[in-house]
């Protein structure tokens, strides 16, 4: 629903940007997955540049490498 209604108002672009944190935020199980995988993102990017170790802890945030914690 939230979807079709940004459509609406959202570039091609900024539509797919969405529907890629929407797909990563439901593999997530719990709220607390949510938040820690959130505080990492912001985490890496606060100096606007993302370091290999940073990469890697997004992945386990994100349950890509390993277990999610």
């Amino acid at each position: 629903m939230f979807n079709s209604i940004a459509s609406l108002f959202l570039s091609k672009e900024k539509k797919v940007l969405l529907d890629l944190a929407m797909h990563i935020v439901q593999s997530l199980d719990t709220k607390e997955e949510r938040l820690a995988a959130a505080e990492t993102v912001m985490e890496a990017l606060r100096d606007g540049k993302i370091t290999t170790i940073e990469w890697t802890k997004i992945g386990k945030s994100l349950g890509v490498f390993g277990k999610k914690k």
